[in-house]
């Protein structure tokens, strides 16, 4: 059923890559993360973050209904938190859609978030920029680094390094 539902074209205009400008220009900007649990904590941080930086913005939160106790745990700023069974609950689904058509979103973006899911609900903002691009990266890298590089943040904090404990009695 909820392949019925996200067939529709999208209204928005697909950016290439996120620009300083069209954050600033934007009043609403919506988030859809439909990712594994360690991809969603990443992302939710990184929002977190994000809307810390811009804290002059109205901000929407798609995610799925396993998710969201971990969205409402790691994002403690101001936002309009949806979750969406979309097996269980296509009606709700059909609601959300309809209610970004009458207050569509100036920015969409979906960190960490593959699926068409993601794509769809950025896809019915004004603007908006596929993680997609972002997910041809090198192993080796920083899991965190991917998402702020997508969302135009500077460097996450770095971890305190570690002492090395010494053994009692050794010098």
């Amino acid at each position: 059923m909820w392949h019925w539902i996200i067939r529709a074209k999208p209204q928005g205009t697909e950016s290439g890559s996120l620009n300083p400008a069209d954050i600033d220009r934007a009043r609403s900007v919506l988030f859809a993360v439909f990712a594994r649990y360690g991809d969603s904590v990443i992302a939710f941080k990184a929002i977190n973050r994000f809307i810390a930086r811009y804290p002059d913005k109205r901000y929407w939160l798609i995610t799925t209904h396993q998710a969201r106790p971990y969205a409402e745990a790691l994002i403690h700023a101001p936002l309009q938190l949806f979750s969406v069974n979309k097996r269980r609950n296509p009606i709700l689904l059909w609601r959300l859609v309809r209610l970004l058509r009458r207050d569509t979103p100036d920015l969409g973006l979906n960190p960490w978030s593959h699926g068409k899911e993601s794509e769809y609900f950025i896809s019915l903002c004004r603007q908006f920029v596929v993680y997609r691009s972002f997910s041809n990266v090198e192993r080796l890298e920083n899991m965190y680094r991917r998402v702020y590089d997508y969302l135009q943040l500077p460097d996450p904090p770095a971890a305190a390094p570690r002492h090395r404990l010494r053994a009692r009695g050794v010098s």
